[in-house]
Order: C-alpha cells, then sequence, then structure tokens
C-alpha cells in the first residue's frame, strides 16, 4: 500500500534525538568510488565508478548478542546532513546526505536519511551491488509499501541500517544484511506485512545476521521472514530477534512442493544453509519443504524449536 502522512515536528525531533548521538561502529568502511555530482533539482547523477564489494563481517559474531551487536542508523546531526532529492547511482559514495527521494543503482551510502513517501525507498536492478552503511531509510511515520528491494545480480548490503515506516522492509535478493533493525508499518489488513520477503526470488543468497525485526502486521500469512510464491533463496539466518503479532517469525516454504517452480525449472534450488541463535516472539517457525544444512538454538518464546 502507498498511504503517507507527515511527521509532526516535535516527533520527529525525538526521533531523531534517538538515532543520531550513537557510538561508531568498529565495522571496517567500504569505498564505492568518486563523490556523486548533483544537479540543480539535486538529484545525483552518476558514472561508471566501480562499487563496493561491502566490506567485511567482523561487526556480527554467532558467539555474541541475538539480535542488535551494533547500532543502525545515521549518526551525524540532522543539521549536518545535506538535502537532496532523487538519487540515481552508478558506483558512486555519497555520505553524510538527507534523501527526501527515492534511490536506485548501484554504489555506496554512508550516514545518510533515506526519506521518500515513494512506494519503493531504494532499488537496485544492477549487476553491481548497492552498499548502504549507517543509515536511516523511513522513519515512525508511513511512507510507503516497500523499504529495499534487490532485484539485480549484484545484490545489496546493509550494514547498521534501521529501515521503518514501510509495509515491507526488504524483498528478494541477493541481500546481506548485518547489524539492521527493521519494523513494518501495517497499512492494510490484507497486505503482507513482512521484515523480509522472497516473491519468486531466483537462486540467491540472502544472509541475515546480528539484527532485528518487528512485524506487527495482524494477517495470518505475515512473517518475520517469508519465502513462497516460486522463490528459491538460499538462506543464512544467525542472531536473529524477531517479534510478530501472532503470526510466523519465519514461515519458509518450497517451492516444488506447492507446484510453484517458473516455467521450465525443474529443480527447486532453494535450502537452509544455516540457522542459528534465532529469538522469536508471538509466532511460529515453519519450516516446510525446504533442506536445512545447519540448525542450532532456535526459539520461539523461550522454547527450543527442533530441526524439521
Amino acid at each position: 500500500m502507498n498511504q503517507s502522512t507527515t511527521i509532526h515536528p516535535s516527533l520527529r525531533f525525538l526521533f531523531l534525538l534517538a538515532v543520531i548521538g550513537c557510538g561508531d561502529s568498529k565495522l571496517a568502511s567500504t569505498d564505492g568510488g568518486a563523490d556523486a555530482q548533483e544537479n540543480a533539482d539535486g538529484d545525483v547523477i552518476g558514472d561508471d565508478g566501480a562499487a563496493s564489494d561491502g566490506g567485511d563481517a567482523t561487526g556480527c559474531v554467532a558467539s555474541g548478542a541475538i539480535g542488535l551487536q551494533a547500532t543502525p542508523g545515521f549518526k551525524s546531526a540532522l543539521e549536518a546532513l545535506s538535502p537532496m532529492g532523487n538519487v540515481n547511482l552508478a558506483g558512486e559514495t555519497l555520505s553524510g546526505k538527507h534523501i527526501t527521494g527515492s534511490v536506485r543503482g548501484y554504489g555506496t551510502i554512508k550516514d545518510s536519511w533515506i526519506e521518500p513517501e515513494t512506494f519503493v525507498a531504494v532499488q537496485n536492478d544492477s549487476s553491481h551491488p548497492l552498499v548502504l552503511e549507517d543509515v536511516t531509510i523511513g522513519g515512525p511515520a508511513t511512507y510507503g509499501d516497500l523499504a529495499v528491494a534487490s532485484y539485480g545480480s549484484g545484490g545489496i548490503v546493509l550494514r547498521r541500517v534501521s529501515a521503518e515506516g514501510y509495509a515491507d522492509c526488504f524483498r528478494d535478493g541477493p541481500f546481506d544484511i548485518e547489524n539492521t533493525s527493521c519494523v513494518t508499518t501495517l497499512q492494510s489488513q490484507e497486505d503482507h506485512n513482512d521484515g523480509y520477503q522472497a516473491y519468486m526470488a531466483a537462486e540467491v543468497d540472502v544472509k541475515i545476521r546480528c539484527s532485528e525485526i518487528r512485524s506487527i502486521g495482524t494477517s495470518h500469512t505475515n512473517a518475520g521472514i517469508f519465502h513462497a510464491d516460486g522463490s528459491q533463496v538460499h538462506f543464512t539466518l544467525g542472531n536473529l530477534k524477531i517479534r510478530v503479532n501472532q503470526n510466523y517469525c519465519i514461515r519458509l516454504h518450497e517451492a516444488e512442493k506447492y507446484d510453484e517452480l517458473p516455467d521450465g525449472d525443474m529443480v527447486d534450488d532453494g535450502r537452509v544453509l544455516r540457522i542459528e541463535n534465532i529469538d522469536c516472539g508471538g509466532g511460529q517457525v515453519w519450516i516446510d519443504g525446504l533442506p536445512v544444512d545447519f540448525w542450532s538454538n532456535v526459539k520461539v518464546d523461550g522454547e527450543s524449536v527442533p530441526e524439521p
């Protein structure tokens, strides 16, 4: 659903106090090429620079806390962020921006607030990666349908990202997500409200680690992590705290079993490569038909869940 509201100035100020002033993370930084150029309308005009590979994974360790191990969101003061409109990247690096339009393309965005009232806020259709580090997407209002969509083979890397105010946070893949917070916003009783969702996703890798998902929708089909409709994702899930509203914490079902494979595809390659240290609350873990290579310490409301 694409419904928009305006944040009252006092609420906006309180939200900013919550996300700025957080300590710097120790994750290695990434460099996505030359600084972007802006036109008179605030749009970014890209070049053909190379994109970052997304850095390393030292900010998330399996022996550490379940949930966030670093603080997500932009770190600079609001007045230090430079305003921009729509952004179209082609390998550049942006830092310290307040983006009120959509983000498309590949490259790197650091220490920024992306706040568009659009159907999809951030999207990558490229064979090169899009990297977001220390970024806030949306906030405590209703913005649009989807925060981040990964449709290109280059995928999307999220490090210390806070996404809120959209019906769904992340869709399809590839994704490499660490220390990221997702809070969905109920926009329709019939609409999905999923933290991560795969719809007809190809054979792509989706890694979600050291992150927190709160999916507040009331539809019985909602999930913190949702995989269906012909998708064939390879999941790595670790150190996740997921809270839902009496729906599914994790709902993964096999495409072949439900006759959902794309035309001409005879083999279902979806699988769970690794799932460990999962703290679910308010809903069940349901994995139906997908092979599981590694399973450890998966709990719902404090009770251990056996490997399927």
